[in-house]
């Protein structure tokens, strides 16, 4: 690993969108994925799109080491209460049936944000996908990322930031950073038709998936 000074923080383009995807679609192992026991197939048709849209928005962001690298990504896009019903359509017919489960899961746990956050608040600021390489995890990388930009989501309009933790290590990384919890699943309560929990983790102490807003 090259030395945490030698790290560059740069705003992600389009020029980015190829490595991105491929750096997720190798490396990004959330514990549903894992519980799903998630291949190639079924990342590769849930991460372009993800990365694609999150682009398009000036916010994201990308850390690059020495060998010019991207080793740790911080995907943004910026949502409008009035874009509320556009928010949570995808093609479902696109994806296979474990990245069914996700979105179904992620559209539950997103689809009533407007009811959930202050009815002042139009324009917010959403982390997509925080991830940060194992080898370079634990040296405040994510919390930097989630602290920079800032002020540009502030001249965008947006008034909060939110986003979805479904790992224990991210919902604790934003609790400490002031967010408040508008809402939380517990994976034993996510059913499938039969009764059975769809995400049975089993390797990690996460237990559920939070929903948290912070106003900017």
């Amino acid at each position: 690993m090259s030395s945490l000074d030698d790290l560059k923080f740069e705003m992600a383009t389009a020029e980015d969108e190829k490595e991105i995807t491929e750096l997720l679609v190798k490396n990004f192992k959330p514990p549903m994925g894992v519980a799903l026991n998630m291949e190639h197939e079924d990342m590769i048709c849930l991460c372009p799109s993800i990365v694609r849209r999150c682009l398009s928005c000036p916010l994201s962001m990308v850390v690059r080491n020495a060998e010019g690298k991207i080793i740790a990504v911080q995907l943004v896009t910026i949502h409008n209460r009035q874009d509320e019903q556009e928010e949570h359509d995808r093609n479902e017919a696109a994806l296979t049936e474990k990245a069914v489960k996700i979105v179904k899961f992620m559209t539950h746990m997103e689809g009533d944000l407007w009811q959930l956050v202050p009815l002042d608040v139009n324009c917010l600021m959403r982390f997509n996908i925080t991830f940060v390489m194992p080898e370079y995890q634990r040296h405040g990388i994510a919390r930097r990322l989630s602290s920079m930009r800032l002020d540009a989501a502030k001249q965008l309009g947006c008034q909060g930031i939110t986003t979805t933790s479904i790992s224990i290590k991210s919902q604790k990384l934003r609790l400490s950073e002031g967010f408040e919890v508008v809402k939380e699943v517990k994976y034993k309560d996510w059913l499938d038709e039969n009764g059975k929990v769809i995400f049975d983790i089993k390797d990690d102490e996460t237990d559920r998936s939070i929903l948290t807003f912070k106003r900017l």
